[in-house]
């Protein structure tokens, strides 16, 4: 009974859901693909299907670009593989782009591992002589209900969330991976127990896993390039590959990124913009006082602008007038800042969780505590992606009932100015955010509870259990301002994420990293900046190639510090 209560609801449910996502695929073949040239595109690759005149443009002039570089197709050649997942042009573009760099540098075959009819990743790839691909996909309903069928017997005894997330196959942490992408892709900000969406997503690991062990456990793929690190499949497929010791490549930024590489298994926890401790301490003994005075002319110039504390990502999506904050609260009191973090992304984004088993748990733990710390004000602001990623909850409702109730909480309006909030501010909190560096940089301290991006460096404060959590909090007005050090520490660390991981590629437009691009026009300004690149002046080029000379961890601006002859070995 327990079998047959599950599979029905989940296979119709699954269905369900394969069924719109082919409606929408066939919308766009539709209104995107000349079904002529489509025709033409399944007997000869060399046809461009598509009518963007833009895109054929860009295809062809790429095309003219490449055919002088050699293609390997030395069977003995170790390959250099690609994904192309996210539905986005930008993000095919630079992993295309990052892996022909490799391949150039290495000699190595390149080949790509693309989404079932994804055939606009197929086009772009061969522009640039990529030509042979792995093609993903959900498979027919026999093999579906295969995985929902594993998947219900396999969680069968799985009690709770907590057995769920310590869950794993053959050292791979499917657990976690399976409830992360649940969370992500279903809007659900929590569960209790195992639910039909869990099922799914636990079946949806299951194939990804098979999928790896049917066509590249015995490949000699030498890197892997891939955006995401996190979820379903791509999750499943970061671990089984560095399981196998394959040299995996991650990006992190739009035009100007840095590439995180990452290279034993013990790294997969670690987050692609985690710097390590001996470039932290390499700028600080050999570039100090320099990158202090760069990055606080580059935060002063945010301070005018009105643009501190928002990132390039929230920028980018919308244009948004924000407003100065009064608040009138107890001016007796310190003024304590509560950062929300989102609910439904970035859950696992630095590996398992040291103290609730999500972002809600996390977060309600805190909330719940709030009406008993009354010797501080609780000023609470929600985090600035909540209205691009909708979760079925927030803790509004919860915060207005505690407002009605006590005079020392207070819910921030979304326009609220970050700028105007650091200096209404005496103290931050935050489970795993940016904050937790940004705030002390300017002398303002802040208590960050979960691990997070930059945690891993020795200078900063780490909290290790739930009741040390309840301690500080109780504690919270006592906080004392940072000291100079810490605070030319976190300056220092700023400098290092916001300018020296930057490095531009001239071939990639500035973009913005939402479906709702201009692709027109991002593929004009791609073919423009075709016509004027060369490889001595991409910046991004030159120091990926330094990056691999001297063993980096992360592609560093040396434009920005000076070169050096330094071998870092830094990946641990």
């Amino acid at each position: 009974m327990y079998f047959l209560y599950n599979f029905f609801p989940c296979l119709i449910l699954n269905e369900k859901k394969i069924f719109y996502a082919r409606i929408r695929y066939l919308s766009y073949f539709f209104n995107k693909i000349n079904l002529f040239r489509f025709v033409l595109f399944i007997f000869d690759k060399n046809i461009n299907p598509f009518k963007s005149i833009e895109f054929r443009k860009f295809i062809e002039s790429n095309k003219r670009k490449w055919k002088n570089f050699k293609t390997i197709n030395n069977q003995e050649n170790d390959i250099v593989l690609f994904e192309n997942f996210i539905s986005h042009v930008a993000y095919g573009s630079q992993n295309i782009l990052i892996t022909k760099y490799l391949q150039l540098f290495g000699n190595y075959k390149a080949q790509g591992l693309l989404r079932k009819g994804d055939i606009k990743g197929e086009v772009l790839a061969r522009s640039f002589g990529i030509n042979t691909f792995y093609f993903y996909s959900s498979g027919g309903i026999y093999q579906r209900c295969k995985y929902i069928s594993k998947s219900i017997l396999l969680l069968k005894n799985i009690k709770d969330i907590k057995s769920l997330i310590n869950l794993r196959i053959n050292k791979i942490d499917i657990g976690f991976l399976t409830y992360d992408s649940f969370m992500r892709y279903t809007g659900y900000h929590t569960a209790e127990r195992i639910n039909f969406r869990i099922i799914l997503s636990f079946a949806d690991a299951l194939m990804a896993m098979d999928f790896y062990e049917k066509n590249f456990s015995n490949s000699k793929i030498a890197h892997f390039v891939q955006a995401e690190k996190n979820f379903v499949p791509l999750g499943i497929f970061f671990q089984m590959f560095l399981k196998k010791n394959v040299e995996i490549f991650t990006r992190l930024g739009l035009e100007s990124f840095t590439l995180r590489r990452y290279n034993k298994w013990t790294q997969r926890y670690q987050y692609r913009g985690t710097v390590s401790q001996k470039l932290f301490n390499w700028i600080n003994k050999n570039h100090k006082i320099q990158s202090i005075k760069k990055i606080k002319k580059i935060y002063n110039d945010k301070f005018k602008k009105n643009a501190f504390g928002i990132d390039e990502v929230i920028l980018g999506l919308k244009s948004k007038n924000y407003k100065k904050l009064n608040y009138n609260g107890n001016k007796k009191k310190k003024n304590v800042i509560l950062f929300l973090s989102h609910l439904l992304d970035g859950n696992f984004v630095y590996g398992p969780r040291k103290h609730s088993k999500d972002v809600y748990s996390g977060s309600k733990f805190i909330i719940d505590q709030l009406p008993k710390l009354k010797n501080v004000n609780w000023l609470i602001k929600k985090h600035p992606n909540h209205n691009f990623l909708k979760s079925s909850y927030d803790f509004n409702d919860q915060i207005k009932e505690f407002e009605k109730k006590y005079d020392h909480i207070k819910l921030l309006n979304d326009d609220v100015s970050p700028t105007s909030l650091l200096n209404l501010a005496d103290i931050g909190v935050t489970l795993s955010g940016s904050v937790g560096v940004e705030y002390p940089a300017f002398g303002k301290p802040c208590i960050f509870i979960e691990n997070t991006y930059y945690s891993n460096l020795n200078f900063f404060n780490k909290i290790n259990s739930k009741k040390d959590i309840q301690k500080t909090l109780q504690n919270i007005h006592k906080l004392k301002i940072p000291t100079k050090k810490y605070i030319e520490n976190c300056l220092l660390y700023l400098f290092v994420k916001d300018i020296l991981l930057r490095n531009r590629c001239y071939l990639i437009p500035k973009h913005i990293p939402s479906r709702s691009l201009n692709e027109e026009l991002f593929w004009r300004k791609a073919k423009k900046n075709l016509i004027k690149f060369s490889f001595s002046k991409d910046e991004f080029y030159q120091m990926l190639e330094i990056q691999l000379n001297l063993n980096l961890r992360h592609t560093i601006n040396f434009n920005v510090v000076g070169k050096t002859n330094t071998k870092f070995n830094d990946f641990d």
